[in-house]
Order: structure tokens, then sequence, then C-alpha cells
């Protein structure tokens, strides 16, 4: 900021307005009359390096808001796909590549192009502030990575700033002996977002406060609900006989990997949708068996370097996609948790259609989620569309007399039927979410077969990072999952 003003304000010290005004490059203009050819080839190069960079981040960030938007439901489902191997939102990339090909055809004139792009990036801002602004109003309780200070006085400076802005460039750019009309088409394209935004979701509802946002503050990963913890009920009446459908008891020699026929282990260190520090791998360090009938998932603290990304913190993330996948019945696990600060054990489900429609879209059911600085207390939630992240469907269940879930095994389950989930603890009730729960703007999409997950993730938005007492490995051991029809 400080290196642009600067300039600025030596361009108004080295020519008068009326001057600058009429010259179509001002610093290329300055440089040959002070320092000739050589010196307006040098700020040439300059402006050059100044505008690939600001290009170069504009590739990186701006395709991962439709990316976000299709994650939360609010997009077409094929803009939030992911590339396999390299974690990239590629089909957005795509998509926004051949939309600046498009540009570039039409306008053919760098001013033209650049006027546009000011413009529209304006135009973005204004309503991305705005929407900041809204989103604290109706959700108060919202996680925040920042705050703003002054506010709201700072933001609605801004705001008037940036209107005041974009009226003065798209009059001035429009009244002059050769009007430019290119701003006024890119406030017009980006204003025509609004009628396709509301006729989306018209025919798929959808929050609109998440729409405001344009980007989901988490992807795909365990949600961060931050419910408090409530009191234990009491035990709830005798379950009906159920028909064990599928299990893994977990039987095999000790360093054994898990059985290839019922997981597949993810891999990759790219954050999860979380900021979360560690590394997923497929080795066995991180996933095995003891020979006792426990899986071992273990989070360990070591440099590891994969796909590009380099991690301090090695862990493992295990799923059912593609091996089993079932719509309601009784999901259930015999687990004894980790403990420390910046951990977070997980068992959750995803709907198996995630990767045609994207999260939340999908749908997720966390069974059961702790983190480090909660060792008495593990969490349910539900994440779907307009209830996602830290506005989820969430509850906590608080173990009697202060005991901490990492000093023994226990058993977390839900019972899924039609429009209702059930959250349990040692057999304990503690949580019914049912699709009446639902405020206008969510969706229920508990109704499709969903996959089982079992991780291990280290540090994250809601746990926070692992700090001076935290000690590694971490290690949570599974003694079987199953699941009853």
């Amino acid at each position: 900021m400080f290196l642009y003003v600067g300039a600025n304000i030596g361009y108004i010290y080295a020519m008068p307005l009326s001057e600058m005004a009429r010259q179509p490059v001002v610093p290329q203009w300055i440089m040959a009359q002070r320092l000739g050819p050589t010196g307006a080839t040098l700020i040439g190069a300059a402006i050059l390096c100044s505008v690939f960079g600001a290009l170069n981040g504009n590739i990186l960030s701006r395709p991962r808001v439709p990316y976000a938007m299709a994650r939360d439901g609010l997009a077409f489902p094929f803009l939030g796909l992911a590339h396999p191997r390299w974690s990239t939102p590629y089909t957005s990339i795509l998509v926004q590549s051949l939309a600046t090909v498009i540009l570039i055809a039409l306008l053919r004139d760098f001013d033209r192009l650049t006027t546009y792009f000011v413009v529209v990036e304006w135009f973005a801002l204004l309503f991305a502030v705005a929407a900041v602004m809204v989103l604290r109003r109706r959700m108060p309780d919202a996680p925040r990575p920042f705050r703003t200070p002054l506010y709201p006085w700072v933001p609605l400076v801004f705001l008037g700033g940036t209107f005041a802005g974009l009226v003065a460039i798209v009059w001035g750019e429009i009244d002059r002996p050769l009007p430019n009309y290119s701003p006024l088409w890119g406030l017009l394209i980006a204003a025509a977002g609004f009628p396709v935004y509301w006729a989306w979701r018209r025919l798929t509802p959808r929050a609109a406060v998440a729409a405001l946002v344009l980007a989901s503050a988490a992807m795909v990963g365990p949600g961060c609900g931050a419910a408090r913890p409530t009191a234990v009920p009491p035990p709830p009446p005798s379950a009906p006989a159920r028909t064990l459908v599928w299990s893994d008891e977990f039987t095999g020699p000790s360093g054994a990997l898990v059985d290839a026929t019922r997981w597949v282990a993810e891999i990759g260190g790219h954050g999860w949708g979380n900021n979360e520090l560690e590394f997923y791998t497929d080795r066995g360090r991180n996933a095995s068996l003891d020979g006792d009938g426990n899986l071992v998932i273990q989070a360990l603290r070591e440099h590891f370097e994969g796909g590009g990304v380099a991690r301090e913190y090695t862990s493992a993330r295990l799923k059912t996609q593609g091996r089993f996948e079932q719509a309601y019945g009784r999901f259930e696990a015999r687990i004894r948790i980790p403990r420390g600060q910046g951990i977070w054990p997980a068992f959750w489900m995803l709907g198996a259609d995630i990767d045609g429609v994207g999260w939340p879209r999908c749908g997720e059911i966390d069974v059961m989620e702790n983190i480090g600085r909660e060792p008495s207390t593990v969490h349910g939630s539900m994440h779907g569309p307009g209830f996602s992240g830290g506005a989820s469907l969430s509850a906590g269940y608080t173990l009697p007399g202060g005991a901490a879930f990492a000093d023994a095994f226990h058993v977390f389950a839900v019972e899924w039927e039609p429009g209702a989930v059930r959250f349990y603890v040692d057999g304990n009730l503690y949580e019914t979410r049912t699709s009446a729960d639902l405020k206008t703007g969510q969706t229920w999409v508990f109704d499709h077969p969903f996959f089982i997950l079992l991780n291990v993730a280290v540090g994250g938005d809601w746990p926070g990072s692992p700090d001076a007492t935290s000690v590694f490995p971490q290690t949570m051991l599974v003694d079987y999952v199953r699941v009853y029809r």
C-alpha cells in the first residue's frame, strides 16, 4: 500500500494533473522525461512484473470462490471438484480461464481490460465486506479468524469510499470524447450473477448467509461444531433387535495393515479445509493392527513431505468409501481416544455422493469428535446445506465425575432412520436431531448412503495447535466398528 501511495505522490509532484490526464501511461512518460528511453523501458518492465504478480495471485485465489460455493451447495456441483492428486480446484480454474480468454477476445485492449478488471474487483470487494457485516449480525456466534478495529466504522468508511470510486471511474470512462463502456459492461455482467443465484436458490434452496460469505470455512473434513457440553441423560429404553450387516473386528497379526477390502487410506496434507497440520499417509507407522484385536491410528511428530507439501506431523485417515456405504441403521464403534492439546480424533460419516455434489450438500454425521482441551467431553454433530462448519447441529456429552475419555474404551453410536438421527455414548442417548429441527434455508440431506471415516487430526481451527504439553505419539485404539440394519 505504501509503495503505491508513494508512487502516486511522486507522479503528482513530477507532473501537473492536467498533463497527467493526457498521458496514456503516466510512469513511462515521467521516466522518459527524466531518464530517456532507457528509463521508460525499465519502468515498463517493472509495471509488467507487477501486473503478472497480481495476475498470479488472482489465478491462485479467485477460482477458490466458486469452488467453495459449490462445496456449500451454492453453485454448480462440477465447480466443487478437486484434482485427485494435486487437490486443486481444477474445474473452477478451467472455467475462469475460459472466461478470461473470452474477455480478451471481446475487449482486445489492455486499457479496457484493466478498467474492466478494476471496476469488477471493487464491485466484488464492496459486496464481500458487506457480506461479512451481514454474517456478523445474523450469526454472532460464528467463528471469527480476525477482528476489525473500530468496527463497524472502518468497514463503513471502506464501503463508502469504494462506492464513490466506482461511480467516479464509470462516469469518467463514459464521459469522454471516445467513451469506454467496458466498466459499465463489467458491472452489468457482475450484477447478472444475482438473478442467476436467485434462480439457483429457488431450484435448490440454500442458506442466504452462506451465499453472502461466498466461501465455506470447512471443506471436506470433520466439522468444527462448538456446542456446549450437556448433562448426561438417563439411559434410553431397550432398542429393538438389529441385524449386523458389516463390521471390522481388526483381528490380525501385530503390524498388519487394515483390510483393503474394507478401508481406503486417504493421503494428503493440504489442511483438509480446517487448517489441520498433519499429513495423512497410508503407512503402517500411522495405521496398523496391534495383534490384540485393535486398530491403532497414531499421530507422530515428524517431518514429512509429499505432493509438494511439507508437514511436521503425520497421521492416518481411513474411510469405507467405495467399500461399504449404507443409509439408515445403527453405526457404532468402541474406541479409546488420545488426549492432548491440539489433538482431534473423530469417528464420522460422509454422504457417498460427495464427489458429485460436494460438501456440505452430501451431508455429514459426526458420531464422535473430541478436542484435547476438553478431555471429558465428546461432540456429536450434523452438517448440511445451511448448517455446516461452526453453524452445525451439535451437542456435547460429558462424562460424570470428571473422568476423561482417554482413560478407557467407550462405545460411540448413532441410530439413523428416515427424518431422525440419535446420538449415544455407552448406550446413553444425549442428542436427537430430526428434519423438523431445520430452519428456512436449511435442507435435510440424510436420506442416502453414507460411508464411515476414522482419523486423528493434529491442529486445526477448532482444537488449535499442539503446545509444550502435547506428547507424541498420540494413539487412538479402535476395538471394532459395526453397522446394523
